[in-house]
């Protein structure tokens, strides 16, 4: 994916709830809200989902040839890309306190999941991160849509409401997903 390439299933959610906000909600202000609040959980479950898939994909490459190259999977890793635990190894988004995901952990704590790719690899995408504000700005929005997935998912996806959305609004969220973006499109050249 280039650069400044759009995901077609991001532009069609932004295309629909900027309808709701143009056409329904005039007429119809209680269903605009409702339709709003279920498309910016869709929003936030569609980019996580996307950023998983990109980042599975980048894992796997890499870790298909550090086998190839050394004869051996790295860290454990399996290549395999049916193999569930490549999937699971990867906890990005965690937080303390799932009833309250306003703090996300500090830089070094956001970056654990890199840890199976041992230390060097861990520190030098730390380094080249910390202290750095628009990167810290794109991982702290990739670690925040993950974090807010990560809550929808563990509750009634029906009854997770705007309010839980930490204060979010759909166009916070688009943002966000703008910044975390550009961190899947970092983190996968460390793969490369």
């Amino acid at each position: 994916m280039e650069m400044n390439e759009t995901i077609p299933f991001i532009d069609d959610l932004v295309e629909d709830f900027n309808k709701v906000q143009e056409i329904v909600l005039p007429k119809e202000p209680t269903t605009a809200q409702n339709l709003s609040v279920h498309l910016t959980k869709i929003l936030i479950l569609a980019c996580a989902s996307y950023y998983e898939q990109q980042l599975q994909e980048a894992y796997t490459n890499y870790a298909q040839r550090e086998s190839d190259r050394y004869g051996d999977r790295p860290h454990g890793f399996d290549n395999d890309k049916r193999d569930k635990s490549v999937y699971q190894k990867f906890s990005f988004g965690r937080i303390e306190d799932s009833g309250d995901c306003r703090q996300l952990p500090e830089v070094k704590r956001m970056l654990e999941p890199l840890k199976f790719f041992g230390e060097k690899f861990q520190d030098k995408v730390y380094n080249e991160i910390n202290g750095n504000e628009e990167k810290e700005r794109q991982l702290k929005a990739f670690q925040e849509i993950f974090a807010i997935r990560n809550l929808i998912a563990h509750q009634t996806f029906v009854e997770f409401t705007s309010n839980r959305i930490r204060g979010k609004s759909f166009s916070d969220i688009k943002q966000m997903h703008e910044d975390a973006l550009e961190f899947v499109r970092y983190l996968k050249t460390k793969f490369s």
